[in-house]
This record gives C-alpha cells, sequence and structure tokens, in this order.
C-alpha cells in the first residue's frame, strides 16, 4: 500500500491559519462566491476540517507515550534477564556445568533472543527448572523463585503489547492527521482558486489575499508578505 503522505510542506499550524483566514474572506465574498455555484455549506466544510485538524493531539504526543512505552518495555526485560540470569548462575552450580541437565536449558540462546522469543523461551526454563527443584533446592532455588519468574514473563508480555499498542495508535493518528489534512488543504486551495478568479480584474486587494493563502510559502514568508502588504496601505 502506498504510504499517505502530505499534500503541503508546511506546518498544521499554518494550515489552520490560512483555513480560518480564508473563511473569513469566504463570508466577505460570498455573493460572488454563489455565482460559481458555492453556498454556506462549501465554508462549512471547511470550518469543520479546520476544527477537527485543531482539535487532534500533534504527533508529538503519541512519540512520547510511544517512548513511555518502550522504556517500560525495556526495564521489564532488563528485570526478566535479571531473573533468569540469577537461576542460571544458581542452576550452573547446582547441576554442574558441563552435566546433560543445565545443558537443557539452552541458557546460550539467551543472548540473541527478541523480547517476544524470550517470552515463549521462559516457560521452557520455568517448567526445566521444575523438574530439578530438587537438586536446585541446594542453590536455594524454589517454587516462590519461579514464580516470580513466571510473573516477570506475564509483565513483560504485556509491557509487548503495551508498546504495539502505542505504535498502532500513533501510525492511526498519523493517517487520520494526513486525511484530515490533505482534506482541508484542498479545500483552501479551492477557495483560492475561486477567490482569485473572482477578483483578478476588479480589486487588487482581495485578488492578492487569496494570493497569500493559496501559495506554497511558508508561515515566515505569509507574515512577511502581510506586513508588505499592511505597509504599502
Amino acid at each position: 500500500m502506498k504510504k499517505l503522505t502530505f499534500l503541503f510542506s508546511f506546518s498544521l499550524a499554518e494550515l489552520v491559519q490560512r483555513a480560518d483566514k480564508v473563511l473569513a474572506f469566504i463570508v466577505r465574498d460570498m455573493a460572488q462566491f454563489a455565482k460559481f455555484g458555492y453556498d454556506t455549506s462549501f465554508s462549512d466544510k471547511i470550518k469543520v476540517a479546520a476544527d477537527n485538524l485543531r482539535e487532534l493531539l500533534p504527533d508529538d504526543y503519541y512519540a512520547a507515550q510511544q517512548k513511555l512505552k518502550t522504556q517500560l518495555k525495556k526495564k521489564s526485560r532488563q528485570l526478566l534477564d535479571d531473573l533468569i540470569s540469577d537461576l542460571k548462575l544458581r542452576a550452573k552450580y547446582a547441576l554442574g556445568e558441563k552435566s546433560y541437565e543445565f545443558q537443557t536449558y539452552a541458557f546460550y540462546k539467551l543472548s540473541k533472543m527478541s523480547d517476544k522469543e524470550l517470552v515463549t523461551f521462559t516457560v521452557h526454563i520455568v517448567n526445566t527448572a521444575k523438574g530439578h527443584l530438587e537438586q536446585l533446592a541446594t542453590r536455594n532455588v524454589d517454587q516462590t523463585m519461579l514464580d516470580a519468574i513466571t510473573a516477570q514473563r506475564a509483565d513483560l508480555d504485556d509491557k509487548i503489547d503495551d508498546q504495539q499498542l502505542s505504535i498502532s495508535a500513533r501510525r492511526e493518528m498519523r493517517v487520520k492527521r494526513t486525511q484530515i489534512a490533505n482534506e482541508l488543504y484542498t479545500l483552501v486551495g479551492e477557495a483560492c482558486d475561486v477567490g482569485k478568479s473572482i477578483w483578478a480584474r476588479s480589486n487588487e486587494a482581495f485578488f492578492t489575499d487569496y494570493v497569500i493563502y493559496g501559495s506554497k510559502k511558508a508561515i515566515q514568508e505569509v507574515e512577511e508578505l502581510e506586513e508588505m502588504e499592511t505597509s504599502n496601505v
């Protein structure tokens, strides 16, 4: 699927500002717009799109939530790693590093495991240890310790889900934000095209209104144009 991208290169804040300005121009020029078949439903569409975009939480919010969930997942992973490392050390000396029993744990695989793989592999470790509890007891390994590992495994599983949900939420909002912004940009562009056509030969000031807010210039340049227009009055 082709990635949805913005149809413009300036900020969303500027797009909303442009929409507000153009709405005022349309209200002022509604009699002229009516000659082209436009009525208040057109300006209503612009207002709704602008208000919807204005009310959306920015990507910064979703990025921060994603970062938070990622950090919580990393912390949970570290806690599980620590618990398993502790069990590994105890098993090494309770069972013997070269013993077949110790080798059945396959601890050597841990260093290359993803978070999801570790969640699954921890079940193997805990169940293997349950069969060796009598031997492991010499190094103070008991069911309580295994239960702690199991509980931390469940916590990591939850934290993985939380992180994935935050990633999905951010992606979904990016799509929604882009769709609304592109709709608004298209409507503003249409209004400016019509406005320029209306005033091209009869009112330079009104014509310039639509030129400024229908342009592809960045907001700083737009402000400079407005100041220039004001200074020439």
